[in-house]
Formats: structure tokens, C-alpha cells, sequence
């Protein structure tokens, strides 16, 4: 977890650092980070103080050449239907802009694309349109993965989210089934890789380019807009396509 400490010691106060200041909390622990005291013990004190915390760390970063695996079953092929350096439509502010949609029927396994623990989930939803009163209205799983960023997996179909909350995950596990839940022209899945940064009122989500493994032998690549792609040894990793339309 991400934390962020804004505090003014205002009467009879001293502590053992600076602030403000932001630091990551590693999982399962509990920590002090900081000391705060009083000058003198008979004397009344005054503080003041604002805090503020995400799950992941602000200085995370994920290195291209571990790649991820598409996340569906070996074998099938989607449609990238919106990503970097194509058509954005709805992918336009930082915490989306290197997200990645692939046009997929309702129902459709996704898989984990990195190994990682479950830290947020959501399958209650049942209603998607194009319409922004439902953008925080999608049926999600949130990866958390071993080098701090976590992985986001949206618009899936209500009562199919198939893992729990602290739950481990290994690549290729199921995590549910696609659908259209929330801010959706139709079925897809949304996959973003991100990480919090400290912004003017606490942590916001930033999104991270990310490379795809197609199988053990292609090298890792970014997904371009308009194209079907599929993995596995025996498919073709890239396979030009007609455009889709933005999700």
C-alpha cells in the first residue's frame, strides 16, 4: 500500500522526519513511520494532519521484457478494439491511456495475464451503455503483481468473478467471465496495468505501457489497434484484421 502523511506541527511538537512524505507499506505488515513527541510532557500539544493511502507502489515499474500472456485461452482470437497509438475514444485521461480492449463475446473466460494476488473485485453490476453515469458501475478483478503494479480486468459479466479477495493467482488462472457491465458500446474486455502516483488530493491510477508474450518463442510487443490476435505455439501471434470499432 501507498501511503501519503501531510502534517503541520504546530505547538510543543517534534518529529523524526519531514513532512510531507510517501512511503510503501509491504504486504502483511505493520509498521511505524514516523515518531511524533511531545517538547515538554507538561505542556499541552497541536497538530494537524492529513493522510491518504492505495493499494500498490508509487514506484513501481514493470520491465517490457517479462511480458504478459493474452489474457484468454490458448487457441482464440480477439480484436483489439481500442489501444495506444490507435482510435481512443473513452482511453483519454492517464489512468487509461495505455489501456487495451479486446472485442470478446459475453461469457468468454479471461484468465490472469501475471501471477499475483486478488485486492479488489466487484461482480454485482448487470447494466452497460454508452453512457458515463455507468463508469464506475463495471463488474472488475484488481491483480495485485509481485513488482507492484496491478493489473485491472473490467466489464465482466455479473455473478462470474471466480476468485476472492487476497486470493493468489498464477498466470492463466480464470479470474471470470467477459461481458459489458458499466461504460460499454458492447462486449469487451478492458485490461490496463497501472500504478498509484501522488497527486494534488491524494493517489490517482496511472497507467503503464504493457508488452504481450504471444507464445514462448515470439517476442513480447505492444498490441496495435485493428488487429486479431491470438495466442499459442501453434497460432499466428499477429494477424492483421479489420478495424473494430472503439469500445
Amino acid at each position: 500500500v501507498s501511503v501519503s502523511i501531510e502534517m503541520t506541527l504546530e505547538d510543543n511538537v517534534v518529529a523524526d522526519r519531514s513532512f510531507p512524505f510517501e512511503y510503501v507499506v509491504p504486504p502483511n505488515t505493520v509498521q511505524c513511520i514516523a515518531r511524533i513527541s511531545r517538547l515538554y510532557k507538561d505542556r499541552d500539544f497541536s497538530i494537524r494532519y492529513s493522510s491518504s493511502w492505495m493499494v500498490g507502489d508509487f514506484n513501481a515499474r514493470h520491465s517490457p521484457k517479462d511480458g504478459y500472456r493474452l489474457p484468454w485461452q490458448l487457441g482464440e482470437y480477439y480484436q483489439v478494439s481500442q489501444a495506444y497509438g490507435g482510435t481512443i475514444t473513452t482511453h483519454t485521461d492517464r489512468s487509461s491511456r495505455y489501456a487495451v480492449d479486446f472485442g470478446m463475446p459475453v461469457g468468454t473466460p479471461v484468465l490472469a495475464a501475471r501471477s499475483g494476488t486478488v485486492v479488489n473485485m466487484e461482480d454485482s453490476f448487470s447494466v452497460g451503455a454508452l453512457d458515463k453515469v455507468l463508469s464506475d458501475k463495471a463488474n472488475f478483478v484488481d491483480i495485485l503483481h509481485d513488482d507492484g503494479t496491478i493489473a485491472t480486468y473490467a466489464h465482466l459479466a455479473v455473478r462470474s468473478v471466480a476468485v476472492r479477495l487476497g486470493q493468489r493467482v498464477s498466470v492463466g488462472e480464470k479470474l471470470g467471465l467477459s461481458g459489458s457491465t458499466g461504460y460499454s458500446s458492447g462486449p469487451h474486455l478492458h485490461f490496463s496495468v497501472w500504478r498509484p502516483e501522488k497527486g494534488v488530493k491524494g493517489f490517482v491510477q496511472v497507467s503503464l505501457p504493457v508488452e504481450f508474450c504471444m507464445d514462448d518463442t515470439a517476442p513480447c510487443a505492444p498490441v496495435r489497434y485493428g488487429t486479431t490476435i491470438s495466442s499459442g505455439p501453434t497460432a499466428s501471434p499477429l494477424v492483421n484484421g479489420s478495424s473494430a470499432g472503439p469500445d
